[in-house]
C-alpha cells in the first residue's frame, strides 16, 4: 500500500534551490493543522526575478502573484509564511486525500490553465481549509515555458472565463 499522505506536483522546468526544500513544505503543512496544500516562492529561472510569493485571486477571475517582477525574492514582505488565495501549479504540495477526493485536476475543464486555482477554491470555499506559503522552500521556473508567452496569454484567458463560470459566487464574497 502507498502510505503518502501528499503529493508534490512539479513542473518539467522546476529547479528547487536546496536540499531542504521538501522538508521546509512538509514541516509547514504539519504545523498549520487547517492547511490542505503548501507551495513556495517561485522565481524566474533567466532573470532571477520573482514570479510569486503566493497569489490572489480576483473578482473578474484573474490572478496576480504577490511581489510579482520583484528583483529581490529574499525581501522581507515575501519572507514570511502566511495564507494566500493560491500557489501556482507549478510547485505545489497537496494533502493526497484532498487530491485523491476531489478527483484530481480537472483537466477537461481547465486543460491548460486554472486547474491548480480551481482545486485552490475548493480547498478554500467547499472544504474550509487552507492554502500557505512557505517562504524558506523557493523554485525556479521559466514562467510560461510550456507554450511561449502569446499562446499562454490566450489560453489563460479561455481558463480565466470557465474559472470564473464556475467560481463566480465565491469570488463576489
Amino acid at each position: 500500500t502507498n502510505s503518502s499522505r501528499m503529493i508534490l506536483f512539479l513542473n518539467d522546468d522546476i529547479v528547487l534551490d536546496d536540499s531542504y526544500f521538501l522538508q521546509n513544505m512538509v514541516q509547514l503543512r504539519n504545523m498549520k493543522h487547517n492547511a490542505a496544500a503548501v507551495g513556495c516562492k517561485i522565481a524566474n529561472a533567466d532573470r532571477g526575478k520573482l514570479i510569486e510569493a503566493g497569489s490572489m485571486v480576483f473578482n473578474d477571475g484573474n490572478g496576480g502573484g504577490f511581489g510579482c517582477c520583484s528583483k529581490d525574492i529574499y525581501a522581507p514582505l515575501f519572507s514570511y509564511a502566511k495564507p494566500v488565495d493560491y500557489i501556482s501549479g507549478a510547485c505545489l504540495l497537496v494533502d493526497k486525500d484532498v487530491f485523491e477526493d476531489y478527483g484530481g485536476f480537472d483537466g477537461k475543464r481547465f486543460p491548460n490553465y486554472y486547474e491548480d486555482t480551481d482545486l485552490q477554491m475548493h480547498i478554500q470555499h467547499d472544504l474550509g481549509k487552507e492554502v500557505w506559503l512557505q517562504p524558506l522552500a523557493v523554485a525556479r521556473h521559466e514562467e510560461h515555458g510550456s507554450f511561449g508567452q502569446e499562446e499562454s496569454k490566450a489560453l489563460i484567458e479561455i481558463g480565466r472565463q470557465v474559472f470564473l463560470e464556475k467560481w463566480k459566487d465565491a469570488l463576489e464574497k
